[in-house]
């Protein structure tokens, strides 16, 4: 345990923690930078496992609405050379997703479900943007590995949640709160 807690100040306290690799010239490196960068995989996993919370009718719609604004504003990213000065900001502001990401699962009874929705699409955006922006070009290869990355975490995060919440009912709280506090602690080293 020592070592775990060891490990994971380290990491937390570390430079590399907001190294994200590049999405490289290619299809495949465009695949792993979601999955290599920490705040938009465990945002990515959330959104999952809250389809759980839904009927999948209903929950589906939830990474859709995400995708959807994530494609759209990665395109935009690419294609816009003066959003690349608010860089930090962006960096920042996903950081905010997985604060609020826990925000909302504490309240998740009291949350509207189209509200969730316009904040699920914004979220989209803000971290679409943030991928968008780093983009070597605004190649179709390039845009579609950071979608169909983002799609199957979605995808393993619902499945995640789904075998174990039968077991841990409180699984996917008590990862969107722990989400949530690595988010704020990386927020607060970016300030």
């Amino acid at each position: 345990m020592k070592k775990i807690i060891a490990l994971t100040t380290g990491l937390l306290f570390s430079s590399l923690l907001f190294a994200h690799p590049g999405h490289g010239e290619n299809f495949a490196g465009a695949f792993m930078h979601p999955i290599l960068g920490w705040d938009h995989l465990l945002t990515m996993l959330v959104i999952g496992m809250m389809m759980n919370s839904y009927s999948f009718k209903k929950g589906i719609l939830l990474p859709i609405v995400f995708v959807s604004g994530f494609t759209i504003a990665a395109i935009a990213g690419a294609n816009v050379s003066f959003i690349s000065d608010a860089a930090t900001l962006i960096n920042q502001a996903t950081l905010m997703t997985l604060i609020l990401l826990a925000a909302i699962n504490i309240f998740n009874k009291t949350v509207s479900f189209n509200f969730l929705l316009s904040i699920l699409g914004g979220f989209g955006l803000i971290h679409g943007l943030a991928h968008g922006i780093e983009l070597p070009s605004n190649q179709p290869t390039i845009i579609s590995g950071l979608i169909i990355s983002t799609i199957m975490i979605h995808s393993i995060g619902f499945l995640i949640c789904k075998f174990t919440s039968k077991k841990f009912s409180h699984f996917m709280r008590y990862f969107t709160l722990t989400s949530g506090f690595l988010g704020a602690i990386a927020l607060i080293q970016t300030i």
